[in-house]
């Protein structure tokens, strides 16, 4: 019977091949527990190498001691090689297969970042050429991942200016962080700014690889243009609300003199026709200038629960007169169960009377059909939005006239101020709604979505 262990003196005592037989000085555990169960001999010799032994061979018997102590010596020590060699190996396989699976696990996570990163990135060797692309480089650039493998890079980006100059500067480990092109050309012939860092991945002073990572500029230019285009409208707004209010009191001391000289003449004097048509000139352009003040004049959607049913429904029930003299029959029609939306019920009111408004003159010459339909939209992912649709069966709106139909100051109405669907787009988009127009000859059809009320 072994002994269960042994202690690390009896490891060092034991550290070379060695026997013991009956009569012999004991020098481990072991050989004590060889001579209480009164073996004919035991020889032992350590597996692995010095200093981390792992093991024992250990040989014994009951019965009879060797010929040759020296040949079980001999054939005990070629054992014990042969056990340390098969055992440092597979050591050594498990060690190099758990390096392996770490490192294809680093390689995964890198894989997994560089193909989820929004700036597109490119993987060039020493001769820079393509050795990897990531989904968002195959997206800007317009190239498959298949069709860039292997393929010098410009070959493939092409109007980076400055890009070879930056790989030779890579390729003696120099970086390059902030290189700017302003045209670089996707495969089907459009260019887009962008930002280009090319990056050396070394060890010491191997070069290993070459990263570039391209990131597009559009947006942002497109949202800096934005911000400046905002920033000249809020100027020329208050540029204009001055501007308004300080022509408004000179065309009021006009229009008062105008009605003092109208007194002072005979009903038969030829002025008189002259003088109304200069009073109608000031009361358009006293309109006008208000129009101009509650366009320009800042405003904040005091939101709240707004039923669409009942605020249309009291729209029509005021214009029903109107569309009655100018023989223009009202439809109204509603999807069931459609809920409440988030709004300012004056400023939607105000919206909905321009666009009823604009559809009963569009009509009034020959008369038709006002129909105004609200049913529920899911256009927008994950944002419920109920649709008002208000259409007519006027003679529609010319191209040219519609692509720029919500700018201000554009009417095709003599008296028009061209404010009002101006006004109305920028009411919805302030409740973080959208307005669509479509129209051809024989009808118009407007949209308007707005989000649904979900509570405060």
């Amino acid at each position: 019977m072994l002994p269960e262990q042994l202690s690390s003196a009896d490891f060092i005592q034991l550290g070379k091949t060695t026997s013991w037989v009956p009569g012999k000085r004991v020098m481990s555990e072991l050989h004590r527990q060889a001579r209480i169960t009164n073996a004919a001999y035991l020889a032992s010799t350590p597996l692995g190498y010095l200093p981390a032994l792992s093991g024992l061979l250990v040989v014994g018997c009951n019965d009879e001691q060797p010929s040759d102590m020296e040949v079980t010596h001999q054939l005990l020590e070629i054992a014990g090689r042969i056990i340390s060699e098969v055992l440092q190996h597979r050591i050594l396989n498990q060690n190099l297969n758990n390096q392996i699976l770490e490192s294809n696990r680093h390689l995964a996570i890198q894989k997994s970042i560089i193909d989820s990163a929004q700036e597109g990135v490119l993987i060039l060797d020493h001769e820079f050429r393509v050795i990897e692309i990531n989904p968002s480089a195959e997206v800007l650039l317009g190239y498959t991942k298949e069709e860039v493998l292997g393929q010098y890079v410009e070959n493939v980006m092409i109007g980076a200016e400055r890009l070879m100059a930056s790989l030779e500067n890579a390729s003696h480990g120099v970086p390059s962080l902030n290189l700017r092109a302003s045209g670089l050309h996707r495969r089907n012939g459009e260019t887009f700014p962008a930002q280009i860092q090319v990056i050396p991945n070394q060890i010491e002073e191997e070069l290993l690889a070459i990263l570039i990572f391209i990131k597009d500029l559009s947006e942002q230019i497109q949202s800096r243009a934005r911000a400046q285009q905002l920033e000249n409208r809020a100027l020329l707004g208050e540029f204009t609300a001055i501007f308004a209010h300080e022509v408004r009191n000179p065309i009021n001391n006009l229009s008062a003199g105008l009605q003092l000289l109208d007194s002072q003449l005979g009903d038969d004097d030829p002025n008189r026709d002259v003088v109304a048509r200069m009073q109608n000139d000031c009361t358009r352009l006293t309109n006008l200038f208000e129009r101009v003040l509650a366009f320009s004049r800042p405003f904040t959607p005091n939101l709240e629960a707004v039923d669409l049913r009942i605020l249309l429904q009291r729209i029509l029930d005021r214009w029903r007169p109107k569309m009655a003299r100018v023989k223009v029959q009202s439809f109204f029609q509603m999807e069931p169960e459609i809920p409440r939306v988030t709004g300012d019920p004056q400023l939607l009111e105000q919206v909905f009377i321009n666009l009823i408004s604009n559809a009963v003159e569009a009509m009034e010459k020959d008369g038709g059909t006002l129909a105004i339909r609200i049913s529920t939209s899911d256009a927008i992912m994950n944002r419920p939005q109920v649709e008002v649709a208000v259409s007519d069966n006027g003679p529609g709106i010319p191209d040219d006239v519609r692509e720029r139909l919500f700018e201000p100051f554009l009417t095709t109405k003599p008296q028009g101020t061209g404010l009002g669907l101006a006004l109305t787009k920028r009411i919805v988009t302030a409740h973080q709604g959208t307005i669509t127009v479509n129209s051809f000859p024989g009808g118009t059809v407007f949209r308007v979505f707005l989000p649904v009320f979900e509570g405060e």
